[in-house]
């Protein structure tokens, strides 16, 4: 259960016995203390019990009109809906924990859908960035703007693509929902879910006519996510296929680090440099050998991927890397395709020597089957 505030030992204030009867979903103890409790204290207990979700109480709570506005008997000026110091009222709370029949009660009694915390935050926000579709949908219907902004000019699209929640991004869409609406620093929902890696949320988005932000196409190499690295080559980001981010590393060499073989195989389809370097030197097939990724190595060799290269800093081959991360599989590979076993590094260790030294007892083997020492 959530807490909102939390009971001191021995303590009797009225505040601290009406949270402890909601914590405890003490309908009873509530009803008790309902005819002693000052107007604010009402209040208080509506946000108590929301952020609980402690619907029975809740409900309890605004039959003895504790402030929602016209459920007080025509007073002369409305009390303000309750708040606390964040300007969060219950039904940001109902709609943050998702819970739709507290929401659908708070709404029926009056709460204002587009209610705005100090930072602007509506409930359809918390909905979104909580992932409550239900929630969403409901305060949709009853007319929540699906476009708000909060003070950071953040969208709930935004909320719910930043937190991956792609079937909200889906039902905000088909709302109506501005799939390029940016924030004030300019981040815009694909963009959100592009450097997250949230793979559903960024096909959803992409389908829905999203513009790609900058590094579209690294960041989906870098995810593994292929179907929209393949969305993303067939329009104008694919002229980023070779463009290198601040170490140097290009779409290319980040798919081959990480092992993602189809978008490895995307981008040499489309015109990847195979042997793009970063700032060190290393080449994407120096990447796949350092990290045993051998299918991304097959695909780097038949695009031509050289076995010769060298980095900068240990002028090391794709066939030396290989042999300190006892790849055998790449090493075979490599050997097949004409590696030099003559060729040192800067300290004059051959890829044999690197295996003997790291103890890669699989390359070793396979040196020896090559006949070699």
């Amino acid at each position: 259960m959530r807490s909102f505030i939390v009971l001191e030992p021995g303590a009797t204030s009225p505040a601290e016995l009406l949270a402890a009867a909601i914590r405890a979903a003490d309908v009873g103890a509530v009803e008790d203390l309902l005819p002693s409790l000052p107007p604010p204290l009402g209040g208080f207990g509506l946000l108590q019990a929301a952020c609980c979700g402690q619907r029975d109480i809740l409900e309890l709570l605004l039959d003895h009109a504790t402030g929602l506005g016209d459920l007080a008997p025509s007073p002369p000026s409305p009390p303000p809906p309750p708040a606390d110091a964040r300007g969060r009222q219950p039904l940001h709370f109902a709609a943050a924990h998702g819970d739709y029949g507290a929401a659908q009660l708070l709404l029926a009694r009056g709460a204002d859908v587009n209610a705005a915390t100090r930072e602007g935050a509506t409930p359809l926000h918390h909905a979104c960035a909580g992932g409550h579709r239900s929630v969403a949908e409901l305060l949709l219907e009853q007319g929540a703007e699906v476009d708000c902004r909060a003070a950071d000019g953040s969208t709930c699209l935004l909320a719910a693509a930043e937190a991956g929640h792609s079937h909200v991004v889906k039902a905000l869409l088909r709302r109506g929902a501005d799939p390029n609406a940016a924030d004030a620093h300019g981040l815009t929902p694909l963009a959100a879910a592009l450097v997250d890696g949230h793979r559903r949320c960024a096909e959803a988005l992409l389908a829905a006519s999203a513009a790609p932000p900058p590094r579209a196409v690294h960041y989906a190499a870098h995810h593994g996510m292929a179907r929209v690295l393949s969305k993303l080559l067939e329009g104008p980001a694919a002229a980023e296929i070779n463009e290198a981010d601040e170490t140097g590393e290009t779409p290319l060499l980040a798919a081959a680090r990480r092992g993602n073989q189809e978008c490895v195989e995307l981008l040499l389809a489309a015109g990847a440099a195979a042997d793009s370097a970063n700032r060190g030197g290393l080449t994407p097939l120096m990447a796949a050998s350092l990290f045993c990724h051998e299918t991304v190595a097959a695909a780097l060799l038949a695009r031509g991927a050289g076995v010769s290269a060298r980095d900068l800093t240990h002028r090391r081959t794709p066939l030396h890397w290989a042999a300190v991360a006892d790849a055998a599989g790449v090493a075979r590979r490599l050997l097949d395709s004409g590696a030099d076993v003559a060729a040192v590094d800067v300290q004059g260790a051959t890829a044999e020597d690197l295996a003997e030294e790291y103890e890669s007892t699989l390359v070793i083997q396979v040196f020896r089957s090559r006949g070699q020492r």
